[in-house]
């Protein structure tokens, strides 16, 4: 590259410095980079251009956008990513980034753009017009943007991350709104409100196991020992594109065994017994999966249909109002109260270590602490 500077019209003009760039094919490409009132001000602002050059902080100017960017970093990101994952990068960008921000020339956007823009999402970011996203929803684009720009610092379209610099909301000040929990009792009114129904067992496995929606729905009979009354979950349902399609655990954490309790074992056995009747009666029609819970005709329950079914009993049963995610929130914080040690928790949940489920869970311990120190001042006093 070499540079010079210009004065436009000669003798009266602004002074601007022009750069020049060799080509591939061995042509110069020429480039403005704005005007300055002295020459003085020019050569420094061409100094200032090719010292960045030297240090690798320079990035020649382009008219990409945000939108433009992202259309093509989506497909060069889906051999790393899974499937389930593509999927809903691609939703995310087409249903809140690309709206809001890809009319940003990629190299104009500043964090002041992305903080509006998560405040936004925050209000008023759900697409049926019913308010705002969740914090954690929130952070999970904040972190799309993030990876995207990352890859464009080191494919040199821009000089740095401006998602480093950008204000998320916090995940820890937000866990106990976001999250909505049932007490035994409700939980116990709910089991109740279920007994004779087809899936009685999936609502009391959700309950007694923390298991995620997907874990649950991607359980075979062969992961199952109600001998020994033990899970072992090893698969997921996964939705990619509304499809439903069965894959390997979350995480290798994930993959985990849990114990059951008696009645949850009944249950079961209950279910089983049921399932076998069904296939009986569809004949060749039926469909063997192995799953434990599946449809009458045995073909895989679409996560998004139990969701539904979900809200529509916890309506019916007249009980608080909670997310189908939120019996895995209710499992954990039972367990606690009742005094199970966290990492015992941790384990059945599957989660990447102790610290993440104190973390989550730490709006429910307050009330154990004044319980502990009930019960530690009754044994110094005597």
């Amino acid at each position: 590259m070499d540079g010079s500077v210009v004065q436009k019209p000669k003798g009266t003009g602004r002074w601007y410095v022009v750069t020049r760039h060799r080509q591939p094919k061995g042509t110069y490409k020429q480039q403005w980079h704005g005007s300055h009132a002295t020459r003085r001000e020019a050569k420094a602002a061409l100094n200032e251009i090719v010292n960045k050059i030297n240090k690798g902080n320079h990035v020649e100017p382009m008219k990409v956008t945000v939108s433009e960017y992202l259309a093509t970093w989506i497909d060069g990101a889906a051999v790393a990513l899974r499937p389930s994952t593509l999927d809903s990068y691609k939703r995310n960008i087409g249903w809140h980034i690309d709206p809001a921000l890809g009319h940003h020339r990629l190299q104009a956007l500043t964090a002041a753009h992305l903080n509006v823009f998560y405040a936004h999402l925050l209000e008023a970011g759900r697409k049926d017009g019913q308010g705002g996203l969740s914090v954690k929803t929130v952070r999970y684009i904040h972190g799309i943007i993030r990876t995207s720009l990352r890859d464009a610092v080191d494919a040199g379209l821009i000089v740095q991350n401006v998602a480093t610099k950008a204000k998320p909301p916090k995940l820890r000040a937000a866990k106990a709104r976001d999250m909505q929990t049932w007490t035994a009792a409700e939980l116990r009114r709910f089991y109740d409100h279920l007994r004779g129904d087809r899936l009685f067992a999936i609502w009391r496995v959700l309950g007694q196991t923390g298991m995620r929606r997907g874990e649950v729905l991607g359980l075979k009979w062969d992961s199952v020992d109600l001998d020994l009354a033990r899970i072992s979950v090893t698969r997921t349902v996964i939705s990619v594109n509304y499809k439903a399609l069965i894959g390997d655990a979350k995480t290798q954490k994930g993959v985990r065994v849990i114990d059951l309790d008696p009645a949850t074992v009944v249950a079961l056995r209950a279910h089983r017994h049921q399932q076998r009747q069904e296939r009986l009666a569809w004949g060749p029609a039926y469909t063997d999966t192995g799953l434990v819970f599946a449809r009458q005709n045995g073909n895989l329950i679409h996560p998004d249909l139990l969701s539904q079914v979900f809200r529509g009993h916890v309506a019916k049963a007249g009980l608080s109002k909670i997310r189908l995610h939120d019996l895995r929130h209710t499992h954990a914080t039972l367990a606690l109260k009742a005094g199970v040690h966290v990492k015992v928790i941790s384990e059945r949940l599957g989660h990447a270590d102790v610290a993440f489920t104190m973390n989550t869970y730490a709006h429910a311990i307050p009330g154990m602490q004044a319980e502990a120190a009930v019960q530690i001042a009754a044994l110094v006093d005597g």
